[in-house]
């Protein structure tokens, strides 16, 4: 018998995790926007620093945009 592990990425299985649970759209549901707000509402921001969180292992906000652009390729 032959066992081939792969490496899992973090962050496509913590945001296919958080998209099946329903988590932005209940965030969203529950906490709508502002008629004048431009951008991704509160469920997806909600769940961009969860996956900084749980990835990173961090809570400060300082560097979350680094990650970001790091995920993005940028």
């Amino acid at each position: 018998m032959q066992i081939t592990t792969e490496r899992l990425e973090d962050l496509p299985f913590l945001s296919g995790f958080l998209n099946q649970s329903g988590m932005p759209g209940l965030l969203d549901e529950h906490f709508p926007v502002h008629g004048s707000w431009q951008g991704p509402g509160y469920g997806k921001t909600a769940m961009g620093l969860l996956l900084y969180v749980l990835s990173e292992g961090k809570h400060d906000l300082y560097g979350i945009e680094s990650c970001i652009r790091k995920s993005r390729g940028a």
